[in-house]
């Protein structure tokens, strides 16, 4: 069996957002394996993943990962301020507007001087 061993040494603040986590900003300690699977298929030249997922997918298929922290990682904690959008004020007059088109096969001459601001 062959092997390769690195040391990922991250400098600066990263954050390994954890895929359940919508609304805080909860992180995995260090890269999760698909962080780590993709750096390997990167430093072995292999492109996108988006280009060619097969190729990319068994060319990696037997690949064994195993991690392991040198250190203790510092945790932070990310603050952040979540806004709720509000949608604007003539929403509903657009998507009235909209459908109107659609109804018209989109001809735009259906609309009134009005509707064609929107």
């Amino acid at each position: 069996m062959n092997g390769l061993s690195f040391v990922l040494e991250i400098p600066y603040i990263v954050n390994f957002r954890k895929p359940y986590s919508t609304i805080t900003l909860l992180s995995f300690p260090f890269p999760p394996f698909t962080t780590v699977r993709g750096l390997i298929a990167s430093a072995m030249g292999m492109g996108d993943l988006s280009a060619n997922r097969d190729a990319y997918n068994s060319d990696l298929n037997d690949i064994q990962i195993s991690l392991k922290p040198l250190s203790s990682p510092d945790r932070f904690f990310d603050m952040a301020l979540m806004k709720k959008l509000k949608s604007p004020a003539d929403a509903k007059k657009r998507r009235e507007v909209l459908e109107k088109v659609e109804k018209n096969n989109y001809d735009l001459s259906a609309l009134n001087k009005q509707e064609r601001i929107l």
